[in-house]
């Protein structure tokens, strides 16, 4: 009896000790960060983070999604807007161009451009009870104005978001918030298991148009055409082809080794922000909530793409890899020309990088 028990226990010992080792792994704890940085960066201070940044190449102008968001961590109630820069007039200034006028709150995530159209996540104070929504902006010389709010059942958690044209967009959803889900699934979700979905809408309506995605917090499409989707939870991007009725159907996957965020597309290249460390970001939360700070490792990669080829990257590089304490926890990387622009989760401010020294 005796041995039986001995046996069973240690058998329930080596479970947990494999589970331990498995969740410290899916964590980053073992790795080690050695930085490689451009040689010229500077700050440009903001009233709060820009969590996405999207870039108008056609009018040189960037679009910033700003936010407290340590403030929000704390449990203020705080209001965001949307900046502009100029990109075309150095030295570079951030204007702000919408601070949520008409609407009973603003608070900003994934941002999309698509010639004259802006569109931004809005969340609500109250995430996962109220309804979240997508605001609709037209773009002019004067700055942007609000068109409308589009709201579904389906944007259960949305993180990012798509234009593929003016009046039709893809919305990926995080599965942060999604009360469909129990607490033994959202277990098996940071392990990787595939909740998530994207959302389609066409101009009128909202469908499902992709399925069994591992937590979407990043979109974009593709010069060909593709949308490629980052899988958080399962450090990859995928890549999905647009189908007649906006659906979409997954191609395969672009291997990483961080757990990406949102992704930027110019020509062919792509850039993707990536949590280096998970285990550092939840301590940076962790902090901040405690009113201390403890910076998080930031991570940008550079993929060309190439839909030729098995793996869909013809060639990769580190652009920035730092441990956080020039910006931390940066959450999207947008190239302009031979500049950097690096925004943050947590940070009030933008990072610009000289490239190519």
């Amino acid at each position: 009896m005796i041995k039986k028990i001995t046996k069973v226990t240690l058998c329930i010992i080596l479970v947990v000790f494999a589970f331990s080792l498995l969740m410290a792994w899916r964590l980053d704890v073992f790795v080690k960060i050695d930085e490689k940085k451009p040689s010229s960066c500077e700050a440009i201070e903001l009233f709060g983070s820009a969590e996405d940044i999207e870039i108008d190449y056609l009018n040189g102008t960037a679009y910033l999604s700003i936010l407290d968001r340590k403030g929000l961590i704390q449990g203020k109630d705080v209001q965001g807007s949307i900046g502009r820069i100029d990109l075309n007039n150095m030295p570079w200034e951030i204007e702000s161009v919408f601070s949520g006028e008409g609407l009973d709150n603003f608070r900003p995530h994934g941002l999309s451009i698509y010639e004259n159209t802006l569109v931004a996540i809005n969340h609500p104070k109250d995430r996962g009870e109220d309804p979240e929504s997508i605001e609709t902006f037209s773009i002019s010389g004067k700055g942007i104005a609000h068109d409308k709010t589009l709201i579904s059942p389906l944007l259960e958690s949305p993180n990012d978001l798509v234009l593929v044209a003016e009046d039709k967009l893809y919305i990926g959803n995080d599965s942060m918030f999604n009360s469909n889900i129990n607490s033994f699934e959202k277990i098996q979700q940071q392990l990787g298991r595939p909740y998530s979905t994207i959302v389609f809408y066409d101009g009128a309506d909202m469908s499902i148009a992709a399925k069994n995605l591992a937590s979407v917090s990043g979109l974009n499409m593709t010069k060909e055409g593709y949308i490629i989707a980052s899988e958080t939870n399962a450090k990859r991007i995928r890549v999905l082809k647009q189908l007649d009725d906006g659906k979409l159907k997954k191609l395969g996957a672009i291997s990483l080794e961080g757990s990406p965020d949102n992704i930027s597309v110019s020509g062919d290249e792509i850039i993707v922000a990536q949590v280096a460390s998970v285990s550092s970001l939840i301590q940076h939360f962790i902090s901040l909530q405690n009113g201390d700070y403890k910076p998080s490792p930031s991570k940008l990669e550079s993929l060309v793409f190439e839909s030729d080829k098995a793996d869909y990257v013809r060639k990769r590089e580190i652009m920035f890899l730092s441990l956080g304490e020039d910006i931390s926890t940066a959450s999207v990387g947008a190239q302009w020309d031979d500049k950097l622009l690096i925004g943050s989760i947590t940070d009030d401010k933008i990072y610009v990088c000289q490239l190519g020294e």
